[in-house]
């Protein structure tokens, strides 16, 4: 049974000749490390040898974030922190001490306020915009991923959907409710 029929199977609430086991978000290197401390992986290992994954996904990205992106800036960095306004518009603050992943950061702002902020933001969103696709797209990568024995992992790498880590966010849902009474 392919991979692509095994998932198939758990989406449409069939029962899978097998279980699937997909590494889909990696092993973190901070994780790796514990596990090395606590003397459950040889130092050296391969994080692959751990367990037996499925093959790969088919990845396909769609990268979304606001055409043209904001101009990244740091606004202040000290020992510890470093904050900054990434090109999504966002004010953030990451701790230095997480270099490796998972990464703590935190959104102190964001880039709209309001409905005219909103209004110029949508316009950096325009979903008909060829850039958001991949650049391979085409009939060749179509065919690729319709040929393949793996399932296609679409993803989203941001987009609009962020916006709830704007922190004046909740005034523009306000405003948004105000406007259909």
């Amino acid at each position: 049974m392919t991979q692509r029929e095994v998932f198939n199977d758990v989406v449409n609430f069939r029962r899978p000749a097998r279980t699937p086991l997909w590494n889909l978000e990696g092993i973190a290197e901070q994780t790796l490390r514990l596990w090395i401390r606590q003397g459950h992986v040889p130092l050296g290992a391969e994080r692959e040898s751990f367990f037996r994954f499925d093959g790969g996904l088919a990845g396909l990205r769609f990268d979304c974030p606001p055409i043209p992106a904001f101009v990244p800036e740091t606004i202040e960095e000290d020992a510890e922190h470093r904050t900054y306004i990434d090109r999504y518009g966002n004010t953030v603050r990451l701790a230095k001490a997480s270099a490796v992943t998972p990464v703590h950061y935190a959104y102190l702002d964001g880039p709209v306020h309001g409905m005219s902020d909103w209004r110029e933001m949508k316009k950096r969103f325009d979903l008909a915009d060829c850039r958001r696709l991949p650049l391979e797209w085409g009939e060749e990568m179509i065919e690729k991923h319709n040929a393949s024995d793996s399932p296609t992992c679409v993803a989203m790498t941001w987009g609009p959907s962020r916006c709830t880590q704007w922190k004046p966010v909740q005034d523009l849902f306000w405003q948004f409710w105000e406007r259909a009474a």
